[in-house]
């Protein structure tokens, strides 16, 4: 349950940067999550916990309310059925965070809400609930960003989506 909640606080995360991407409150929320992300991070009750203490210290904004919401958020039924591709991914996810920061810190809009844009499904892929191909995945939305600014954004888990991530999730 936490581990879906923190995937799809991620999602939101990713669409509010692409929608305002040099808003200094997801900035600090970038920083909380890069703070608070390790490779041996077991997503629970407690961790979850101590990450809402952080972003409760992030000035006041719609955004952070809505991702704060969605951490809390209880349903019984709803929990994530591929945690080991949760875990599997963060080490991506990390890279991601400092990505969108770097771009932030050089205040290069486009750069910053195509790199958004073109991550902002992962989780959801992630998850599960974005059926589609895991190589389609990577080259019409992780591999959007490399074509427009011809970079090597991600390359290093290239091999998650055509080795790990199952090729159809139909």
């Amino acid at each position: 349950m936490y581990a879906k909640n923190v995937m799809d606080s991620f999602y939101y995360l990713f669409i509010f940067i692409r929608s305002e991407p040099l808003n200094p409150v997801l900035y600090q929320i970038l920083y909380k999550y890069k703070s608070w992300l390790h490779k041996d991070l077991k997503i629970n009750y407690r961790s979850v916990n101590t990450l809402i203490k952080e972003l409760n210290l992030v000035d006041d904004h719609q955004c952070k309310t809505r991702i704060i919401s969605n951490l809390k958020k209880i349903s019984v039924f709803d929990r994530a059925r591929n945690i080991e591709r949760i875990y599997l991914s963060i080490l991506p996810i990390q890279y991601i965070i400092q990505s969108l920061i770097n771009v932030i810190d050089q205040k290069e809009t486009e750069k910053i809400r195509i790199m958004a844009s073109s991550v902002h499904n992962y989780p959801s892929f992630i998850l599960g609930k974005y059926y589609c191909n895991s190589i389609d995945f990577w080259n019409e939305h992780i591999n959007y960003y490399n074509r427009t600014f011809q970079s090597d954004f991600m390359y290093d888990w290239k091999h998650l989506f055509l080795e790990y991530y199952p090729k159809n999730e139909n």
